[in-house]
């Protein structure tokens, strides 16, 4: 149907209808973004419980080439995630509709 065959309300709702779901849209990507980096915190902070274990420190000559790459992997995780706070703007109130 042609926008100029609604009347002015079914085009009022319409674009109203439009712009919250596009909106919508943008907050459940977030939301995913969010829970994903979220995750990875976790598994990050699981890796260091690792860490810090008793059998762990006691073979840290054994381990170290493993726990060389184990501290690559979380440098970089570290970055993406100081990346995705500052580009994404993280935990900052923002504006929904324009």
């Amino acid at each position: 149907m042609a926008l100029g065959l609604l009347t002015g309300a079914a085009q009022v709702r319409l674009l109203v209808g439009s712009c919250i779901s596009h909106h919508c849209q943008v907050i459940i990507r977030q939301a995913n973004l969010d829970n994903s980096v979220s995750s990875l915190l976790s598994k990050i902070q699981s890796v260091y419980e690792f860490l810090l274990e008793e059998d762990t420190k006691a073979n840290l000559d054994t381990m170290k080439d493993t726990l060389a790459r184990i501290a690559q992997v979380v440098s970089s995780y570290v970055q993406f995630i100081e990346n995705y706070a500052e580009t994404k703007n993280f935990c900052t109130p923002r504006r929904i509709l324009p």
